[in-house]
Protein backbone atom coordinates (compact mmCIF):
# COMPACT_ATOMS: atom_id res chain seq x y z
CA UNK A 1 0.00 0.00 0.00
CA UNK A 2 2.90 2.50 1.06
CA UNK A 3 4.75 1.34 -2.66
CA UNK A 4 1.70 2.42 -4.04
CA UNK A 5 1.07 5.92 -2.69
CA UNK A 6 4.44 7.00 -3.39
CA UNK A 7 4.03 5.95 -7.18
CA UNK A 8 1.28 7.52 -7.17
CA UNK A 9 2.93 11.24 -5.43
CA UNK A 10 5.41 10.42 -8.08
CA UNK A 11 3.47 9.97 -11.30
CA UNK A 12 1.61 13.57 -10.06
CA UNK A 13 4.93 14.88 -9.31
CA UNK A 14 6.51 13.98 -13.22
CA UNK A 15 2.56 15.58 -14.55
CA UNK A 16 3.14 18.50 -12.78
CA UNK A 17 6.75 19.38 -13.96
CA UNK A 18 5.43 17.50 -17.52
CA UNK A 19 2.93 20.63 -17.31
CA UNK A 20 5.12 22.89 -16.53
CA UNK A 21 7.80 21.86 -19.18
CA UNK A 22 6.00 21.45 -22.02
CA UNK A 23 8.61 22.89 -24.78
CA UNK A 24 9.65 21.02 -27.81
CA UNK A 25 13.48 20.39 -28.29
CA UNK A 26 15.91 19.10 -31.16
CA UNK A 27 17.97 16.60 -29.92
CA UNK A 28 21.30 15.78 -32.24
CA UNK A 29 23.55 13.31 -32.50
CA UNK A 30 26.10 13.56 -34.75
CA UNK A 31 24.45 13.72 -38.55
CA UNK A 32 21.10 12.63 -36.87
CA UNK A 33 18.47 14.81 -35.34
CA UNK A 34 15.00 14.15 -33.37
CA UNK A 35 13.25 17.23 -33.87
CA UNK A 36 9.74 17.92 -31.33
CA UNK A 37 11.26 15.46 -28.29
CA UNK A 38 8.88 17.45 -25.62
CA UNK A 39 11.44 18.80 -23.06
CA UNK A 40 9.94 16.56 -19.50
CA UNK A 41 10.93 13.20 -21.58
CA UNK A 42 14.06 14.59 -22.37
CA UNK A 43 15.08 15.49 -18.49
CA UNK A 44 12.83 12.42 -17.45
CA UNK A 45 14.83 10.05 -19.71
CA UNK A 46 18.18 11.41 -18.45
CA UNK A 47 17.43 10.79 -15.10
CA UNK A 48 16.04 7.33 -15.63
CA UNK A 49 19.22 6.66 -18.02
CA UNK A 50 21.38 8.66 -14.83
CA UNK A 51 20.05 6.23 -12.28
CA UNK A 52 20.30 2.69 -14.64
CA UNK A 53 23.76 3.05 -15.37
CA UNK A 54 24.60 3.88 -11.53
CA UNK A 55 22.77 0.43 -10.99
CA UNK A 56 24.57 -1.65 -12.95
CA UNK A 57 28.08 -0.02 -11.67
CA UNK A 58 26.59 -0.71 -8.21
CA UNK A 59 25.81 -4.22 -9.23
CA UNK A 60 28.99 -4.87 -11.07
CA UNK A 61 30.47 -3.78 -7.76
CA UNK A 62 27.94 -6.03 -5.05
CA UNK A 63 28.84 -9.07 -7.23
CA UNK A 64 32.99 -8.39 -7.26
CA UNK A 65 32.51 -7.85 -3.23
CA UNK A 66 30.49 -11.36 -2.96
CA UNK A 67 32.84 -13.18 -4.40
CA UNK A 68 35.81 -11.89 -2.48
CA UNK A 69 34.20 -12.48 0.50
CA UNK A 70 33.15 -16.27 -0.88
CA UNK A 71 36.97 -16.68 -1.49
CA UNK A 72 38.04 -15.35 2.19
CA UNK A 73 35.06 -17.84 3.72
CA UNK A 74 36.98 -20.52 1.86
CA UNK A 75 40.30 -19.85 2.98
CA UNK A 76 39.08 -19.74 6.27
CA UNK A 77 36.92 -23.06 6.40
CA UNK A 78 40.30 -24.77 5.16
CA UNK A 79 41.70 -23.20 7.51
CA UNK A 80 39.29 -24.40 10.27
CA UNK A 81 39.67 -27.84 9.21
CA UNK A 82 43.58 -27.84 8.86
CA UNK A 83 43.16 -26.93 12.53
CA UNK A 84 41.28 -29.54 13.79
CA UNK A 85 43.15 -32.39 12.28
CA UNK A 86 46.05 -30.66 14.28
CA UNK A 87 44.08 -30.89 17.61
CA UNK A 88 42.94 -34.09 16.37
CA UNK A 89 46.77 -34.75 15.98
CA UNK A 90 48.21 -33.59 19.55
CA UNK A 91 45.51 -35.52 21.08
CA UNK A 92 46.41 -38.90 19.25
CA UNK A 93 50.34 -38.12 20.36
CA UNK A 94 49.29 -37.17 24.01
CA UNK A 95 47.70 -40.39 24.28
CA UNK A 96 50.33 -42.40 22.92
CA UNK A 97 52.91 -40.16 24.71
CA UNK A 98 50.84 -41.17 27.93
CA UNK A 99 50.37 -45.14 27.23
CA UNK A 100 54.66 -44.91 26.20
CA UNK A 101 55.15 -43.56 29.73
CA UNK A 102 53.28 -46.22 31.25
CA UNK A 103 49.88 -44.55 32.81
CA UNK A 104 47.25 -46.75 33.69
CA UNK A 105 44.30 -47.16 31.18
CA UNK A 106 43.60 -47.68 27.65
CA UNK A 107 43.67 -45.35 24.74
CA UNK A 108 39.84 -44.58 24.47
CA UNK A 109 40.05 -44.00 27.85
CA UNK A 110 42.91 -41.43 27.81
CA UNK A 111 41.25 -39.97 24.65
CA UNK A 112 37.65 -39.67 27.30
CA UNK A 113 39.89 -37.48 29.61
CA UNK A 114 41.17 -35.65 27.16
CA UNK A 115 37.69 -34.95 25.37
CA UNK A 116 36.42 -33.69 29.59
CA UNK A 117 38.96 -31.61 30.19
CA UNK A 118 38.41 -29.44 26.67
CA UNK A 119 34.82 -29.35 27.18
CA UNK A 120 33.28 -26.15 28.79
CA UNK A 121 30.97 -26.42 31.23
CA UNK A 122 27.01 -25.64 31.08
CA UNK A 123 24.87 -23.30 31.82
CA UNK A 124 23.24 -25.53 34.87
CA UNK A 125 26.71 -26.78 35.72
CA UNK A 126 28.36 -22.80 35.83
CA UNK A 127 25.25 -22.18 38.27
CA UNK A 128 25.08 -24.75 40.29
CA UNK A 129 29.26 -24.30 40.92
CA UNK A 130 28.37 -20.79 41.54
CA UNK A 131 26.23 -21.47 44.44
Amino acid sequence: MVALIFMFLVGLGLAYFAIQNPGVVALRFGDYALMGIPLYLLVIGSIIFGLSVAWIIHGIEALSSRFTIHGKNITIRHAEEEIEKLKDRIRDLEVENAFLKGETGTTEDIKEEELQKNRRPSLLQRFSHAI
